[in-house]
């Protein structure tokens, strides 16, 4: 894997933040439905990069960094669901 990869996401990831905190400010329903889609693909991403790190072989490398990102990008998606059903 490429080492600006993850350094990109990792950027995304601000940038949604800012989005979420600029959301706050002026909130509007087409705003939150963008910052969602974007949170997804931003998560699909994340598990995309997980999915080329952890399997060497036949076994998983889930080391200290892999579960740490994996956690996070599972919480990434936890959030947007519930945000969902919700409606916040």
């Amino acid at each position: 894997m490429p080492a600006y990869q993850p350094v990109l996401l990792a950027l995304a990831y601000f940038g949604l933040g800012a989005g979420y905190g600029w959301q706050l400010r002026a909130p509007g329903p087409a705003v939150r439905v963008g910052l969602r889609v974007v949170a997804v693909i931003l998560a699909a991403a994340h598990l995309a990069l997980l999915a080329q790190a952890v399997p060497e072989g036949d076994t998983l490398t889930l080391g200290f960094g892999n579960a740490v990102s994996l956690l996070g990008a599972a919480v990434m998606l936890l959030f947007v669901g519930v945000s969902t059903l919700r409606g916040v």
